[in-house]
């Protein structure tokens, strides 16, 4: 890069250079600069080849326009208007969670935006992933609803009346009804406040919804209720489709409906504080979108949004996601440790001793994409991100690549497909988030692709905001296409092992992550005919996310801090439920035979489809007792749930199913039963002790399933067995006071924590009175052996 010119500048020049357009340096991540935030690489290639569809990727409504992640300094003034003054035509905004998103036309615009006062960087809109899988309801009987909700005769009063249901997904009321063979919402009948507006016409401001096919059918209630239903892209109203399938289970409850999608990730962070507010009256949240760039190891906006619904009372569900187990984690081990990057000045061709060793001496992850499909690869790092609100100076010191290859060699990189944002790594001040994004497409015959994880500068072992703490990544793998690729290691023996594939604001604290498990496969159908090789088990689908007790590395703030959350997903539902338009259609399901199913409507499969018929049993039990917290509604939940312990799942709580299938009967006559946590009384003991923490008095409804103690303050202490019901730890060798926590959990995810604390005395000085009064002895002894005082006897 040339001396002298702005970062931005130069940029910009180096995607007008012939050829494929890319300097040796173009990045800016030549050494020894403080280049200030500029736009990120991957905008440009966009710009380059605008036109090209990529769904949630950009605007395609308007040709040419790409979208952008605008990140925005919170302590400044920026208004829409000042950000449209630069030429970019502002989608969302967002002055809470200090971002926005933008369309941008042209290269000059993007330069006045990027140089803008109060705008800290331009990053690039990696779009978002519906949760609705494409493989192949009996919603109501399987999760035991119709024992609540009167169909059996038990419970006619309880369908949900007077609660709210609030929705978050792509669309409501974009689709048209054209004829029986493509069916969608609206008709020449449905209105909107009265107005005859079509499915075309945006809704930016609130609207009630009448009248549409799904409403005239039954299918929906008589008036639904849309904040704001004006996305742009490919709109297919999966949010109607989570609504029948609510109404089914709950015919009382209320609808209103909110996009996620038309904003980016701030328009979505805004989406839940809207359903959240008391002025929206919902009384339960549902979403099934994803953002490729939501964090892993920090809560970004939508998490922070998600955390504080559930703070208002508010329980909100999210879809855990159909990529299965098509992700690792990685402790980054360079090929060649002993290397390092000075003197390294260029990007391409870059250089093997920098690339993650995948097993044995292995550089590189081969991934075969079928024809007509394609395989999104996101890679993240335990690095702090600046878009953060409030995260003002503690940035990624650590820059990763994910570069992709035609073959086993680094002069094959694909300069176009690879990911190669700046995060710049020689100050904590600037930087794009630690987020690498490729989307590698199979084309019309296939092809093979060969990922490299790059590592460009920064620390290779120990990150530098926590001392022990290996630097490590996140690959996830988002597909798309009626055929999965082939992953190295994932697919083949020989390699890392699979990893959680949930992160972001379904892993937030407090969220209800729902799996999927197949109406076919449970409940009454599971001893019907054809039902399959497993027919003595409930099987979870096998592309519903992976998640587990995962870790968070960095506070808000960027500083560090290593938690663990979870566990994740907290429950499972049933998918493959029937709807009135959409899903898979019914003759490509292969199903005609499971379980008595004969009718010809789709069957809307995916975690998307789970997560509506959990929230709805939810309401359910919010009309039965509306004192319900979101705490409470979990630990009926779970302590109900039937146990799933087929394929890929576990006996008890699991990361594929969390506590297990949803039994709505048992959820409403069980009650709340979490288990209670003794760790023991407080007490006193000498320095020096051998002591003994007894949690043995912790109780359940069943039984304790795990133990767990660790230590909360006082002088650091070894615990023998701090995984079981009793520990023991040498007290400290001077007076002081020593605190632990037990938290117990049982076979469905439940847990309960209780501390206890150890007040530490010099020896000799345990509370007895033998102490003391020895002292005193001592005192007359020494006293009677003085020689006596001058004049005194």
């Amino acid at each position: 890069m040339r001396s002298g010119l702005p970062m931005t500048t130069a940029l910009l020049l180096a995607v007008l250079l012939p050829g494929d357009g890319l300097a040796a340096d173009a990045k800016g991540k030549a050494k020894g600069q403080n280049t200030p935030p500029g736009v990120s690489r991957g905008i440009l290639q966009q710009m380059e080849t605008a036109g090209v569809a990529w769904r949630g990727g950009r605007a395609t409504d308007t040709r040419g326009e790409v979208r952008a992640d605008v990140i925005l300094d919170p302590g400044m003034p920026v208004t829409r208007t000042d950000l449209a003054a630069a030429g970019v035509r502002v989608i969302a905004m967002s002055r809470g969670h200090a971002r926005a998103t933008v369309a941008v036309s042209d290269r000059e615009s993007l330069r006045r935006l990027a140089e803008m006062s109060g705008v800290r960087m331009v990053a690039q809109d990696f779009g978002y992933r519906r949760r609705a899988g494409l493989v192949p309801s009996r919603a109501v009987e399987v999760m035991n609803v119709d024992a609540i909700n009167g169909s059996d005769g038990s419970r006619a009063d309880l369908d949900g009346s007077g609660i709210t249901v609030g929705i978050l997904s792509d669309s409501m009321s974009r689709t048209e009804d054209n004829s029986p063979g493509d069916p969608g919402v609206v008709d020449e009948d449905t209105t909107f406040d009265g107005k005859d507006t079509g499915s075309t016409e945006a809704k930016s401001s609130p609207v009630t919804m009448r009248g549409s096919r799904p409403q005239d059918d039954g299918e929906l209630p008589a008036e639904v209720e849309i904040l704001r239903d004006d996305a742009s892209g490919e709109l297919v109203d999966e949010g109607a489709a989570m609504a029948e399938l609510i109404h089914d289970i709950a015919p009382g409850a209320g609808i209103t409906f909110h996009t996620a999608v038309a904003g980016g990730i701030a328009g979505f962070a805004d989406a839940i504080d809207t359903l959240c507010a008391p002025a929206s009256g919902v009384d339960v949240v549902v979403d099934d979108i994803g953002f490729l760039a939501e964090l892993m190891y920090q809560r970004d906006p939508i998490s922070r949004a998600a955390e504080a619904c559930v703070a208002r009372g508010v329980p909100f569900f999210s879809a855990a996601g159909n990529s299965g187990q098509r992700a690792f984690r990685e402790t980054y081990d360079d090929l060649l440790a002993s290397d390092d990057d000075d003197g390294r000045e260029t990007l391409f061709p870059p250089s093997e001793r920098d690339f993650h060793d995948w097993a044995g001496g292995n550089p590189y992850l081969e991934v075969e994409v079928p024809a007509d499909s394609t395989a999104t690869a996101v890679l993240q790092w335990n690095q702090p991100a600046l878009s953060v609100p409030a995260n003002t100076g503690n940035g990624p010191r650590i820059d990763l690549d994910l570069l992709a290859f035609s073959d086993r060699s680094p002069f094959s990189v694909n300069t176009t497909l690879s990911s190669v944002i700046d995060q710049k790594a020689e100050t904590a001040r600037d930087g794009q988030d630690p987020v690498e994004v490729v989307r590698l497409d199979g084309g019309s015959g296939g092809r093979t692709f060969y990922l490299a994880v790059d590592h460009w500068a920064g620390a290779q072992d120990e990150i530098p905001q926590g001392s022990g703490t290996r630097l490590e990544f996140r690959l996830v793998f988002y597909e798309s296409g009626r055929r999965s690729s082939t992953i190295q290691y994932l697919d083949t023996m020989g390699g890392p092992d699979p990893a959680a594939t949930m992160y972001g604001h379904t892993v937030a604290t407090g969220v209800f992550g729902v799996g999927a498990v197949p109406w076919y496969d449970a409940g009454r159908y599971l001893a019907a005919p054809n039902t399959g090789p497993s027919a003595s088990r409930i099987d979870p689908q096998s592309y519903t996310a992976l998640g587990g007790a995962l870790e968070r590395h960095f506070r808000p703030d960027g500083t560090f801090r290593r938690a663990t959350q979870g566990p994740q997903p907290v429950i499972a539902a049933t998918d493959g439920n029937n709807t009135s338009f959409f899903g898979t259609p019914w003759d490509n399901t292969g199903l005609e035979d499971e379980g008595g199913e004969d009718d010809t409507h789709p069957n809307f499969f995916g975690t998307s489809a789970a997560a509506p018929n959990a929230a709805a049993v939810a309401a359910l039990l919010l009309e039965d007792d509306g004192t319900l917290t979101p705490p409470g509604i979990a630990g009926r939940l779970q302590a109900a749930a039937v146990d799933v312990t087929g394929r890929n799942a576990a006996v008890g709580c699991d990361a594929v199913t969390g506590s297990g299938l949803v039994d709505a009967g048992a959820a409403l006559l069980s009650g709340d039963a979490p288990p209670r946590a003794d760790a023991g009384r407080d007490r006193s003991v000498d320095a020096g002790d051998t002591v003994t923490l007894d949690g043995g008095d912790s109780t359940d409804n069943n039984f304790v399933d795990s133990y767990r103690w660790r230590q909360v303050a006082g002088p650091r202490v070894d615990l023998t067995s701090p995984a079981g019901a009793r520990t023991r730890f040498d007290a400290p060798a001077r007076p002081s006071t020593v605190v632990f926590e037990l938290r117990v959990g049982d076979a469905a995810c439940l847990s309960d924590s209780d501390r206890v604390t150890v007040e530490v005395q010099s020896d000799g000085g345990g509370g007895s009175v033998g102490g003391p009064l020895l002292l005193l002895a001592l005192l007359l002894v020494t006293r009677a052996r003085m020689p006596p005082r001058c004049g005194v006897e």
